[in-house]
């Protein structure tokens, strides 16, 4: 395998993992449990959906963040989520063509540096991952751990960043 290729490689799957993360509804997870009830929560960058179970009634509902009060889970929390999900689809898009010029062996000039806007875009996602977590809402703070997106966000902008970073170190910067 080349290393053309295998930076392609890594780009599939660095895109397969983020988009996996930006869709995911498990950002946040929580799965209250008692006596009388049994709960779960799980809040993603773009929404929550919550179950309840009583002896006597089941119920979940899922909310999308226009629908929610901003004053009442933060609205600065909020936006780390949209953006976190923003980044994590314009790294994908910028790793998509570098994949693909990577995978064809095809040097593009282009007006920006493709490796270099990838390489970038994974590395910005990770100061916004970790506020989405550090600033979660009073009502949820207790009962929330970090779910299986952030172990997708992460890997997924590593090797994103590994793969852009390839190219970057060949020189190869499509500029």
């Amino acid at each position: 395998m080349t290393p053309r290729r295998i930076t392609a490689a890594l780009c599939l799957v660095a895109i397969v993992l983020l988009v996996m993360a930006a869709f995911s509804k498990r950002w946040l997870v929580a799965d209250p449990r008692s006596y009388e009830m049994n709960g779960k929560v799980r809040v993603g960058l773009t929404g929550i959906s919550a179950c309840i179970a009583t002896e006597e009634i089941a119920r979940c509902e899922k909310v999308e963040w226009s629908q929610i009060d901003r004053r009442a889970v933060g609205s600065s929390w909020m936006w780390l989520g949209r953006i976190t999900f923003g980044l994590s689809l314009a790294a994908a898009v910028a790793l998509l063509a570098l994949g693909v010029a990577a995978g064809a062996n095809v040097d593009l000039a282009l007006p920006i540096p493709i490796p270099r806007v990838a390489l970038w875009l994974c590395l910005a996602i990770f100061p916004f991952m970790i506020g989405y977590w550090l600033l979660i809402p009073t009502g949820l703070g207790n009962l929330v751990e970090a779910g299986r997106a952030f172990a997708y966000a992460s890997v997924g902008a590593i090797v994103g960043a590994i793969g852009a970073g390839r190219e970057v170190a060949a020189g190869r910067d499509f500029s």
